[in-house]
């Protein structure tokens, strides 16, 4: 789906539930003078994103991994541990102050191209709202009771940035926290945002999960769909959205 956007020259980029941080290093990657802003609220996956970036080795494991192609891996290490790209740890939700997390765990044992990638735990699906049939469809993952972890609105972290009065793109990948990220930036997306990028579900991954038509009403039609992929299952999917405003 990021062949099918065209981002400005110094495009600003949102990685909401970043991970271990590929998706912020690949628009880096993509576009020279972009300034990426990269959320994660799971501390395995922040421990994760930082060994990622902590060595071209790494780096170069990392990108191998996804097929990421890059020209020169010494330029796209320099570009990562600068101010290009700024990791906050929090989670993107619908609260200022703490909420609510379920930690994700993968029941078989890890492979070796995950160990060598520096991976301890899985922790890739990780969410704030409580697993529904997500333990249906994926019973080798399982998630801890919850605890709790800082959160901020994007409504807040954006009016908090008196650099910034645009954001290009919005790649948003929160595991069933869809409706509190959008409730919490309601102003910042209708009104600032260019492109939003995320996940949806007709069958309630998470408890609470909303359907692509759920979020395309919480943004009061100023959304179109430019993309769609639902997965074989029919289960969930993910979907490209251009702020038609903008």
């Amino acid at each position: 789906m990021k062949d099918k956007i065209i981002l400005s020259g110094n495009p600003i980029i949102l990685d909401i539930g970043t991970y271990d941080g590929v998706d912020s290093i690949e628009f880096l990657n993509l576009y020279s003078n972009a300034k990426v802003f990269a959320f994660e609220a799971d501390s395995r996956s922040i421990d994760l994103f930082k060994h990622s970036i902590s060595s071209k080795k790494q780096l170069q494991i990392l990108l191998d991994y996804y097929n990421v192609h890059c020209n020169s891996i010494d330029d796209l290490f320099k570009k990562v541990n600068s101010s290009n790209l700024n990791l906050i740890e929090k989670a993107v939700s619908n609260i200022d102050g703490k909420t609510t997390w379920y930690n994700s765990q993968q029941i078989p044992p890890l492979s070796e191209k995950e160990k060598e990638r520096g991976i301890k735990e899985w922790s890739a699906s990780s969410s704030i709202n409580k697993p529904l049939n997500h333990l249906k469809t994926f019973e080798v993952v399982e998630f801890d009771d919850p605890i709790e972890v800082p959160s901020i609105k994007l409504d807040t972290w954006f009016e908090s940035q008196s650099d910034i009065d645009f954001i290009d793109f919005i790649w948003a990948d929160v595991n069933g926290g869809e409706r509190e990220l959008v409730l919490g930036g309601l102003n910042t997306l209708k009104n600032h945002a260019s492109y939003l990028y995320t996940e949806f579900s007709d069958n309630q991954m998470m408890e609470g999960q909303p359907t692509l038509n759920e979020i395309l009403d919480m943004l009061d039609g100023t959304f179109t769909i430019l993309n769609k992929k639902v997965n074989g299952t029919g289960m969930y999917g993910n979907a490209l959205l251009k702020n038609k405003n903008i």
